[in-house]
């Protein structure tokens, strides 16, 4: 009989980090807000959202300094942030793009939430996913989550992300 390990939750975030540190990477870790218990899947969303950000943090902008922002909203809304004072998107379209950014966006969407990728406001890369914070939370009931499609507020917005960037065909290879 195989053993198995448990799936990693944000507990482990500072192990990540520190992975990342082992690796060469620089980052920071900052959390704010009181840690509540989350069902597993939105655990393991989050953790693994983070992880591919910091994958793809240390494969596109090796030397970038990287903070990991996790906060958990008063209103049960899990808020994450991977950004890094790398170079940003670049517009070359054989830069190597894979399956990282379509996997996280899909990992946020199976939990009813929110991902943008692309230029931070202040340059590099950022990641940012919203989460809610689980069945029954009060985003969830009946507002039109279904399919993948994301958590919806009345009006149509989005849970407060700013959209997407766009970018014309480019990207710097995140993924």
């Amino acid at each position: 009989m195989a053993l198995t390990a448990p799936q990693p939750t944000l507990d482990h975030l500072a192990e990540l980090v520190e992975q990342h540190r082992a690796v060469g990477g620089e980052a920071e870790l900052r959390i704010t807000g009181q840690r509540v218990p989350l069902p597993a899947a939105w655990e393991l969303s989050a953790y693994r959202i983070t992880q591919e950000a910091l994958t793809n943090a240390r494969k596109h902008a090796p030397g970038a300094r990287t903070v990991v922002e996790i906060d958990y909203g008063a209103d049960q809304l899990l808020t994450l942030r991977v950004h890094d004072d790398g170079p940003g998107p670049v517009s070359d379209p054989g830069s190597g793009a894979g399956h990282g950014l379509t996997g996280m966006r899909e990992r946020a969407a199976l939990v009813c939430g929110r991902l943008s990728a692309g230029a931070g406001p202040d340059g590099g890369f950022l990641v940012e996913a919203e989460l809610p914070g689980g069945p029954g939370d009060r985003h969830g009931e009946g507002d039109g989550c279904d399919q993948g499609a994301g958590r919806r507020r009345p009006g149509g917005r989005p849970h407060g992300l700013r959209q997407p960037p766009q970018h014309s065909g480019g990207h710097r290879g995140r993924g």
